[in-house]
């Protein structure tokens, strides 16, 4: 455990490198005499992740800085050189730096989009979003700018030839090359000169930029991730709390409730046998950020006794999903109790050991602060991920908006302290420090007017007014935008009028298209990414950011908007609430990532705007795509990409589109292990949307490229075998799958590289699939063996084991001792990952269904109803693993005769894997026919006997008609038709 000094120096904020406050290397591009669009890609690809690498490693960040693409083409006119200077001020102003290709005069090459894309997006027949042009006429202006000095790089071809060769320069055009490298060798800017190819451009900057970066954020200040991660919240928390108005009663509350006895409303919540939750609700800009931030710089130190984390959703990497945040929470635990476990890779790990690692809170008391839950995407705001049992030492204090999050706290019975509109105290209060923190020329009279009116209970409302009714010159123009702005009505209008002023600065047009395309986007876009598909110049681009900097945040280098209210705003002013508008700007984006690199960004942005704008066949192109399927499936969730592939309307394609992808993915010269880890993964895939043979052709693939490759990584052999055996065994080849498993385990024991954990593993595997071909004997062994290898190495493989015996042992009939192997393998897993997690779940349906057979119906009941909460809890009511507990649960209220409940349980079990895997998937049809069953019972015959034939349409092109389940069921038809027909 770190000492109490470090503990108590590690909430104060590092001394700020001489970057900036962000500690943000910017680097913008340019061309002199050229266009260098193509060096600027070339060195984005090549670089620029590297130097960002090394920045964040040592406490700062890298992001590229765009310039203007249109100076004036060639002439000094005053227009181009003010244009020119206000980019070279956004140098100053940002601490850029300035990488300057010197080409040759008149050879700007400006590229566009053509053919069918040309067509359907226009817009991108025009240049945008990249390196922007400085004249020869203009090189002097830039070269005596003292803003430069320090900051800016040249950089020039060889005289034989430019860096793309077949542009050859005429000889005017090299002359006017040498006159400028003269021009250059005379300032005090470096010029290196005679750069052979874009390699050695590469390296050229490479060497220049990490000697800015080792000057100005030397290696001796090396910060690990966590220090990095705590920085940015703390810099955050900085921010929402200058001017801050102090109110008492809020403090005084967080103070109570975090140190004393809490109740609502005369009675504990939901806590009673644990720590505290409450939640901090109001609507969006009425201080909740700054209240918590001013909070907990207080608690640092008042109570500095006491372990705080801190986390603002808003400045999260990725920012919408809930696991960047429990990494957080897991990377302050391990290093304030100097856990030896490393915190887990995946999500769903992360969720399972979140309960585990909170345990560890003991000796100290943990006030845990999550800001802004409704920035959370949809699907993390169930907060399911949530523990619902908090540990006695851990309080949890969290702030939203109205949203689903704040209903699902609701729900929990958690406390709550709603933030009230400000009074006219303090209104005044608060106006007067943000004048005098700011600089505002605002008079006392003038700030009290505008502390007047109601609307200005809201602070982002009354800060609002103060910035913008600041703009004037004179006395008279401050009172006439002091009027103007407290005429608006509500804070859209408000808003709107922001909009209006900055229209006149940059244009109605460049400014409704970068604010659009925010709003358009899944979760917002970077400048690069703004700049490319707007067709914005980079400096204009700078300054309506910087323009806008309150009221947008940037997360993890996409911009997206902070506040709802200029959201509503930019859909009132430019979108008018028409459809059609919103269809154009998301196309926009679509063709502007169409267009981009196999990244992860494309394949978050591309499909979900082609599927929000139905696009079918775009969408069916998009996600047939080799790399961009595997960048949605890295987090091991095949469900977004079969829902794109339901949207697009073609599931019963997707198999043999990914067949003929993977043979041009092989021909695009993938590396062998690339290639093999493809196919494993698309081979998972196919697994778990029931597309069996395309599984299994795509594992022996695996296996041939495996077996061909020279030297395969025997891991990589024995993860392919692994997810044969799996294959093999569900869908019911057991002597293959035994075959592929023996084999799998006789390479782990002969070839002294596998652990204990990983024999274990495969020896209860082993045991499962021998137990589904009634090889009993073999099976006991297998799972013995297993149990006794993980009694020494690791709970959880003995989980496994333990639930493996517990099957074997109700396959034979014995289901007492069968419920006591389940007992165990549940009291393993709860200690393991908690009470709310899957496994647990799980275990919990095996020992109903053990104890079900002993005659205790009414416990198993309760284990079942268990499990299906547990399970609802985690992954939100419509999950395609939940169906399998509903169909659980209605089959045992089927047998039990509740036949009302069972019915809608089996309908909704239904409904979800209809949505899921398609009305024609193996999957569906085997629940259609449970759900059958229960309607037979209520003798409600006729939609039984249309649900068989749904089912039997599917099944039976798959099975065979001589297969037992396609019999039994033609018999169950023919009875249910006898029994219509009696009735």
């Amino acid at each position: 455990m770190p000492s109490r000094k470090e503990l108590e120096l590690s909430g104060i904020p590092l001394e700020p490198s001489p970057l900036d406050q962000s500690n943000r290397l910017r680097v913008a591009v340019i061309g002199v005499l050229c266009d260098a669009t193509a060096e600027r890609a070339h060195l984005s690809m090549h670089l620029f992740d590297q130097l960002r690498d090394i920045c964040r490693a040592r406490g700062g960040d890298f992001a590229e800085m765009q310039f203007a693409s249109d100076a004036a083409a060639g002439t000094d006119a005053p227009q181009s050189k003010a244009l020119l200077q206000r980019q070279l001020d956004e140098v100053a102003a940002r601490h850029a730096y300035v990488i300057a290709i010197v080409g040759t005069d008149g050879a700007a090459l400006q590229t566009g989009a053509n053919g069918e894309t040309g067509r359907r997006f226009p817009w991108q027949r025009t240049s945008g979003g990249g390196a922007g042009v400085v004249p020869a006429s203009l090189l002097p202006h830039v070269l005596s700018n003292t803003a430069t000095v320090g900051r800016l790089f040249f950089y020039m071809p060889a005289r034989n030839g430019h860096i793309e060769p077949e542009a050859r320069a005429a000889e005017h055009a090299l002359r006017a090359a040498e006159e400028a490298a003269m021009l250059i060798r005379s300032s005090r800017h470096p010029l290196r000169d005679g750069i052979e190819s874009r390699d050695e451009l590469v390296a050229c900057v490479r060497s220049d930029l990490e000697a800015v970066i080792d000057r100005l954020l030397p290696a001796g200040r090396t910060l690990t991730p966590l220090a990095l991660e705590r920085r940015a919240h703390e810099a955050f928390a900085l921010s929402r709390t200058r001017a801050y108005v102090e109110i008492p009663e809020y403090l005084q509350r967080l103070d109570r409730f975090a140190f004393g006895i809490s109740t609502n409303n005369g009675r504990s919540a939901e806590h009673r046998s644990g720590g505290r939750g409450l939640v901090v609700a109001g609507p969006s800009g009425c201080g909740k950020s700054a209240l918590l931030a001013y909070w907990t710089s207080r608690l640092r130190y008042d109570r500095r006794e006491t372990f705080i984390i801190l986390h603002h959703v808003a400045i999260t990497s990725s920012g919408s999903d809930h696991v960047p945040l429990l990494r957080h929470v897991m990377m302050e635990l391990r290093e304030r109790y100097a856990l030896a476990d490393a915190v887990p890779a995946s999500g769903t790990e992360i969720e399972r050991a979140l309960p585990l690692w909170l345990g560890h809170v003991q000796n100290e008391n943990l006030v845990l602060i999550i800001d802004g839950l409704d920035q959370l995407q949809p699907a993390s705001q169930d907060l399911a991920w949530l523990p619902r049992y908090i540990p006695p030492r851990v309080t949890l204090i969290l702030s939203a908006t109205d949203s689903h999050a704040l209903e699902t706290l609701r729900e929990r019975e958690w406390e709550e302290l709603h933030v009230q509109p400000l009074t006219l105290a303090q209104r005044r209060d608060l106006a007067h420090r943000y004048a005098a923190e700011f600089g505002r020329r605002h008079n006392l009279a003038q700030l009290d007017r505008i502390s007047l009116p109601s609307t200005g209970g809201n602070p982002l409302h009354l800060r609002t007014q103060l910035e913008e009714s600041g703009h004037g010159e004179s006395a008279g123009e401050l009172n006439q935008h002091i009027d103007y702005y407290l005429t608006a009505r509500d804070l859209p209008e408000l808003f709107e009028r922001v909009l209006a002023r900055l229209e006149e600065r940059f244009g109605r047009d460049r400014l409704r298209t970068a604010l659009t395309l925010i709003l358009a986007s899944r979760r917002g876009l970077s400048e690069a990414e703004l700049a490319g598909a707007g067709g914005i110049d980079g400096a204009e681009l700078a300054g309506i950011v910087h323009a806008l900097n309150v009221h947008l945040m940037e997360r993890d280098g996409l911009l997206t908007y902070y506040h709802d209210h200029m959201r509503r705003a930019v859909e009132r002013r430019y979108l008018h609430g028409r459809g059609e508008e919103l269809r154009q700007v998301r196309w926009r984006i679509a063709s502007y990532f169409a267009s981009a690199q196999d990244t992860p960004r494309r394949a978050e942005e591309l499909p979900w705007q082609l599927s929000t704008l139905g696009a079918v066949e775009e969408l069916r192109a998009a996600i047939a795509n080799i790399p961009l399927a595997l960048e949605l499936l890295k987090n091991n969730d095949p469900y977004q990409l079969l829902h794109y592939w339901l949207l697009a309307g073609n599931r019963g394609e997707m198999a043999r589109a990914y067949v003929d992808a993977m043979e041009q993915y092989r021909l695009s010269g993938a590396a062998p292990r690339t290639l093999v880890a493809a196919l494993r993964t698309l081979a998972e895939f196919f697994v778990q949307a029931g597309e069996y043979d395309a599984a299994e052709e795509f594992c022996r693939s695996a296996l041939s490229v495996q077996d061909t490759a020279g030297k395969p990584d025997w891991r990589d052999s024995l993860g392919t075998l692994d997810s044969l055996a799996a294959l093999l065994y569900h869908t019911g080849r057991y002597t293959e799958a035994i075959e592929i498993s023996r084999c799998a385990l006789a390479m782990r024991e002969t070839g002294n590289a596998a652990t204990a954990r990983e024999i274990a593993r495969n020896l209860a595997d082993l045991g499962a699939v021998y137990h589904a071909m009634q090889a009993y004997d073999e099976a006991e062994c297998c799972l013995m063996r297993a149990l006794t290898i993980a009694n020494d190495t690791d709970d959880t493989i003995l989980a496994l084991a333990a639930n493996n015996l517990g099957a074997l042992r109700a396959t034979l009939g014995h289901f007492e001792e069968a419920a006591r192997f389940f007992e165990h393998a549940l009291q393993l897993n709860r200690r393991l990952l908690g009470t709310e997690h899957l496994e647990v779940a799980s275990n919990l349906v095996n020992l109903g269904f053990a104890l079900q057979r002993t005659g205790n119906t009414a416990t198993a009941t309760m284990q079942y109803r268990e499990a299906l909460a547990i399970a609802e809890r985690v992954l939100g009511s419509r999950h395609p693993h939940v169906a399998l507990f509903l169909t659980n649960l209605g089959l045992l209220l089927r047998e039990t005769g509740l036949l009302d409940e069972a019915t809608d349980l089996l309908m909704r079990a239904t409904e979800i894997r209809r949505e899921t895997f398609g009305p024609d998937a193996v999957e569906t049809a085997a629940s259609m026919t449970r759900l059958a069953g229960a309607l037979c019972r209520q003798e409600r015959y006729g939609e039984a006997l249309a649900l068989y034939r749904q089912a039997i349409l599917v099944q039976e092109p798959m099975l065979g008609g001589d297969h037992p389940e396609i019999i039994q069921i033609f018999k169950i038809m023919d009875e249910i038709e006898e029994r219509a027909e009696q009735q």
